[in-house]
C-alpha cells in the first residue's frame, strides 16, 4: 500500500514522499511536502468522503501505527534477554562450582 517516490538523503532538497491510502497519511511529514515542491496534491492525500488533506505524515502515522503493535514485541524481546541474563549467571556459578570441586580433589 505504500509507494515511495524518491530516494534521497537528509540533506536533500528532495524529501523521501509516501503515499498511502490505508493509514490516511500523506507526504513524510505532511501534505506540505508536496506544496513546498510546487507539486500537486495526490488525490491519495485527501480523505476520499470529505476531500480534505491528510494532517499528519506517513512517518507519524506509521509510528503510531506500529506503537500500538509492539507491544507484545517488545515483552517477548526483554524476557529473552532476562532469560540470557539468567543463563549467564548459572553459567558463571557452575564454572565456579566445577573450578571447586577440582581443586578439592588435587589437594
Amino acid at each position: 500500500a505504500c509507494v515511495v517516490l524518491d530516494f534521497s538523503t537528509y540533506d536533500s532538497s528532495i524529501q523521501p514522499l509516501i503515499r498511502d491510502v490505508i493509514i490516511g497519511c500523506c507526504g513524510a511529514d505532511g501534505s506540505m511536502d508536496y506544496i513546498n515542491m510546487n507539486k500537486p496534491l495526490p488525490s491519495e492525500c485527501r480523505d476520499s468522503v470529505t476531500g480534505n488533506a491528510y494532517f499528519h505524515g506517513c512517518v507519524d502515522e506509521l509510528t503510531w501505527y506500529l506503537e500500538g503493535k509492539t507491544g507484545w514485541l517488545a515483552g517477548i524481546v526483554l524476557a529473552s534477554c532476562m532469560i540470557s541474563v539468567v543463563n549467564a549467571v548459572m553459567s558463571m556459578v557452575l564454572i565456579q562450582a566445577v573450578k571447586k570441586e577440582e581443586e578439592e580433589a588435587t589437594i
